[in-house]
């Protein structure tokens, strides 16, 4: 934990002038630095051709072969699934899309990108930036809750986080590198 700047003091927003050193370990994060810019691409859960398949089958494949048994398959029956298909499939899609983490420019900001365009973005100044740490976060699906470690940059206003899912270890290096570039130590 890094300590708390105090708000009365002036903190230079310099970003370091020395690269930033890749992680010990294998991570699936990437840094992208230029003097004036620090951006961290952030994949999230990795789903390949073979998984995509199999999670479809388990949950379309009872349909297809259970269904027709009882009752044949008719022209709605069969619009039914294909809309089932695509928004399973763009669930997926959505649920793949990496986070983005970039600080340029004495502000900050929180996005995913979907066709090219920018969604989902939290926006700050680097200046209220009181602390980054991370913590494991609670999250509600339905009646269910579950938790998640995530990384939170702690402003006077707010706590924006992201980075959920990572390990310990890739979210405590992840902390390690945006102090050092905010010059938070």
């Amino acid at each position: 934990h890094a300590r708390r700047p105090d708000p009365a003091e002036p903190r230079s927003l310099a970003p370091p002038r020395g690269r930033l050193r890749p992680p010990s370990f294998n991570t699936r994060i990437k840094l992208h630095q230029t003097d004036d810019k620090l951006l961290i691409e952030i994949p999230n859960i990795i789903i390949n051709f073979w998984t995509l398949v199999l999670l479809g089958l388990i949950v379309i494949g009872p349909m297809l072969f259970i269904g027709p048994l009882f009752f044949p398959l008719m022209v709605q029956d069969i619009l039914f699934i294909a809309v089932i298909f695509l928004f399973f499939g763009l669930y997926i899609y959505w649920e793949s899309l990496p986070t983005f983490v970039e600080f340029s420019a004495g502000k900050f900001s929180i996005y995913t990108i979907l066709f090219e365009k920018k969604i989902h973005s939290d926006r700050g100044s680097i200046s209220k930036i009181n602390d980054v740490f991370h913590t494991e976060k609670t999250f509600r699906s339905g009646k269910n809750t579950y938790t998640q470690r995530v990384v939170i940059l702690q402003t006077s206003d707010y706590e924006y986080y992201f980075g959920n899912g990572l390990n310990w270890q890739e979210c405590n290096w992840l902390v390690n590198v945006i102090q050092y570039w905010l010059n938070l130590g």
